[in-house]
């Protein structure tokens, strides 16, 4: 409804009331833009009426949804169940094109549109999770085990003679089986336990939680960097997160011994990024990229 229809609209209905729904048009239109200006999560959230507008909206700005359209060629959409159809607002194009991810559907301005504001949205929400140092961001439609494999076969191209990943050890097999199916050896480095101390109301020192945790051994790290051919290795995979009692990386130090050695650092931070202190070490961890590397984060 542009303002010609509404003025046409008022020929047909009291215009006291047209002009009270003109208003309500407004006041989406503004939230719209606000969006697309801004590209961050708003203040205040959107109800549902509005978001379901807005995502039929942008869905009709792809070639299917064109009246009368006769759509031929691979890169025509259709579906032919309604069910899925409204399942996924319209939608029904991919993302990316001729392998690009980021690039735009020719035929979907509408899905192009959603999938990177989608990605300035993800971008602003970890910013405000501490992770101010998000440039880049790019949304995959996968699990963090299949992102991890995307990432390594992307590596590969910018270090063509390496077959083998630096595993920080965590007991997780997806993260394991990432590097086996992006075709790469694993070498393993142990975990060892850390001795934490607290101190007491009193100011003493509180042994009781000793080896409390488990955290990468930093020196075995180091080691295995010395006498590895480095051309070797696609990268060290680091990880913030996991099943307790293992302690979240030390990203920092372990930049630093990657940007020492010349070798890609890959940190896993899928389930860390709800952890304001590991979100914080890893954009510390960007942030200092004079002494200290980090080349991306899943």
């Amino acid at each position: 409804m542009d303002a010609r229809n509404f003025e046409l609209a008022c020929e047909i209905v009291d215009r006291r009331y047209v002009e009270q729904a003109q208003d309500s048009f407004h006041s989406e239109a503004r939230q719209v833009r606000s969006l697309l200006v801004n590209r961050c999560l708003p203040e205040s959230g959107w109800n549902i009426q509005s978001i379901n507008k807005f995502l039929v909206e942008v869905a009709s700005m792809d070639s299917n949804h064109f009246p009368n359209n006769i759509g031929l060629g691979e890169r025509e959409a259709r579906v032919y169940s309604s069910l899925v159809m409204t399942r996924a607002s319209g939608f029904s194009h991919g993302v990316g094109r001729s392998g690009d991810i980021s690039a735009a559907q020719p035929k979907a301005a509408g899905a192009s549109l959603i999938s990177n504001l989608a990605c300035f949205l993800v971008r602003h929400a970890l910013r405000l999770a501490g992770f101010t140092n998000a440039h880049h961001v790019k949304i995959l439609p996968v699990a963090t085990g299949m992102a991890l494999s995307l990432l390594f076969c992307t590596l590969r191209h910018t270090r063509p003679s390496a077959s083998k990943i630096i595993f920080l050890r965590i007991d997780q097999k997806s993260c394991v089986k990432s590097i086996l199916f992006s075709g790469f050896t694993p070498v393993l480095i142990s975990s060892q336990t850390q001795a934490f101390m607290q101190k007491s109301r009193d100011n003493r020192i509180d042994s009781s939680l000793n080896n409390d945790q488990l955290e990468t051994d930093l020196d075995q790290l180091e080691s295995t960097l010395e006498t590895i051919d480095c051309d070797e290795v696609l990268c060290v995979v680091s990880c913030t997160s996991c099943f307790a009692p293992r302690a979240p990386d030390d990203a920092v130090k372990i930049g630093r011994l990657c940007k020492q050695y010349d070798v890609p650092h890959v940190v896993n931070h899928a389930y860390g990024v709800q952890t304001r202190k590991a979100t914080q070490l890893v954009n510390l961890a960007c942030t200092k990229s004079s002494f200290s590397r980090v080349d991306a984060v899943v």
